[in-house]
């Protein structure tokens, strides 16, 4: 009963130190939208409240560990000062000789030691069994499998063929795609464009497996993306999305990450084609600059052309872009599909975006709101 009880205190205080944790993450990453919002009280309220909880939690917890040991001490005491009344009492009553009683007591001294561990693992049995148990969580956790890279990566092009695809997502009822079919030409651009929550970043996340179809086949370069490994696949198809997030590193770090292999001459190239020569000459350090944690040194724009210039030195079949230029200004973004286009002429790219700017520069465009299969036009 007392192991499960500190069990559960142990438990409860590691979910509220989780839950402040991530709130306190969550409001440090979006501090600016908290002051532009006016929400800065609310959002001190929320922290207060689970900071009380926190402590709240640990206060009963220590109560709880320390009245135990409190009530461990006094048995100790207890049966120490038992044993000397008996003694002394067998000693009167001449059952008992004094050196047996010394004896006893320097047997007791021995053996203490020994007994309050015995003692302590009682008491603190709970919190081991708490962390034993959120260790084997952690560790038996699904993993992602990754599968193996093959010699020669089975996708060779980026056509793609959608067929009859029926996609929900987990939990939820309403189902995005039913009976969906595309297919999209190689080497070319296309753009996807539709209503708000169609399912145009969903298509994306289907193709680079970040969600799997009910039902349906999936085909790129004439490979079902179901039958080859997740490392094959994201070798040649490449994502990006409208939220950035780079490593604290160097500017060289981050654009080469992924493809530790390739040469400065790739990189230059990289550079050139994102429209990042500029930026990497007003650093210090030119490519070898710390860029900070999530590359707080650079602009919204600066930061995605960096994600773009990575996509590009792995040099995809199938490039994958969902509203990844976002926060880049016209002219720029202008230069930066020309070169694309230009370097990547052996890729095909899908864009996913609301601007008509981006639209324009396409090949093909496919309208999900016309296409037969989607639940929501």
């Amino acid at each position: 009963m007392a192991s499960k009880k500190g069990k559960h205190r142990s438990q409860s205080l590691q979910e509220k130190g989780e839950a402040l944790y991530a709130l306190s993450q969550d409001q440090l990453a979006n501090v600016e939208s908290i002051q532009l919002c006016c929400f800065a009280e609310k959002e001190a309220s929320r922290n207060d409240a689970a900071m009380r909880g926190f402590a709240e939690q640990y206060y009963k917890k220590n109560v709880y560990f320390g009245n135990s040991g409190v009530a461990l001490s006094v048995a100790n005491s207890l049966w120490t000062t038992g044993i000397l009344l008996i003694g002394g009492y067998a000693i009167v009553a001449k059952t008992m000789t004094l050196g047996d009683l010394v004896y006893c007591l320097m047997l007791m001294n021995i053996l203490m030691p020994f007994c309050k561990n015995i003692q302590e693992f009682i008491l603190y049995q709970s919190t081991y069994l708490m962390m034993l148990d959120r260790h084997n969580e952690i560790v038996h956790y699904p993993a992602i499998d990754f599968g193996k890279k093959s010699d020669t990566n089975p996708i060779r092009t980026g056509s793609v063929l959608i067929s009859s695809v029926r996609f929900s997502y987990p939990g939820v009822e309403k189902t995005v795609f039913d009976n969906f079919s595309i297919s999209i030409r190689p080497n070319v651009m296309t753009c996807i464009v539709g209503d708000s929550g169609i399912g145009k970043s969903t298509l994306l996340r289907l193709l680079i497996r970040k969600g799997e179809p009910n039902s349906g086949e999936i085909v790129v370069g004439g490979v079902n993306l179901s039958s080859i490994s997740l490392v094959d696949l994201r070798s040649a198809i490449k994502y990006i999305d409208g939220n950035v997030s780079l490593f604290a590193g160097t500017f060289l770090d981050n654009i080469r990450y992924g493809c530790p292999e390739c040469n400065y001459e790739d990189i230059d190239r990289a550079i050139e084609m994102s429209c990042l020569r500029g930026v990497v000459e007003r650093m210090p350090d030119g490519i070898h600059t710390c860029i900070g944690k999530d590359g707080f040194s650079l602009s919204e724009g600066e930061r995605q052309r960096v994600l773009i210039a990575r996509s590009v030195l792995a040099k995809p079949v199938l490039l994958l872009l969902d509203e990844a230029t976002s926060n880049v200004d016209p002219m720029t973004n202008k230069i930066l599909f020309n070169n694309l286009r230009t370097i990547l002429s052996n890729c095909t790219i899908i864009a996913v975006s609301h601007s008509k700017e981006i639209e324009s520069y396409a090949d093909d465009v496919i309208r999900l709101n016309d296409v037969e299969g989607v639940s929501n036009a």
